[in-house]
């Protein structure tokens, strides 16, 4: 379902966040999506996660952020990703 949306839109993956080696999952417009899978499961997941809330942060960047639950068990995406529609 996310894929057939994404596909619809103008996207980009694999975006850097400005000058930085971190990078997006997708970029549509100017809104970043992040899909946080491993958010809680492994400790350096959560390091990497922290510095790239805080660079979208400091620099006013707007994001979707998608974590498990908002795809299991039950779907949530087309909430989550209303502002796109």
């Amino acid at each position: 379902m996310i894929g057939c949306l994404l596909k619809k839109l103008s996207t980009k993956k694999n975006v850097p966040y400005l000058n930085t080696l971190f990078t997006a999952d997708f970029k549509v417009k100017d809104i970043y999506i992040e899909f946080f899978g491993l958010h809680k499961e492994l400790k350096r997941y959560d390091q990497l996660m922290k510095i790239k809330l805080k660079i979208i942060k400091d620099n006013n960047l707007k994001l979707i952020a998608i974590y498990p639950k908002d795809i299991f068990p039950i779907s949530k995406l087309d909430f989550v990703l209303k502002e796109l529609v």
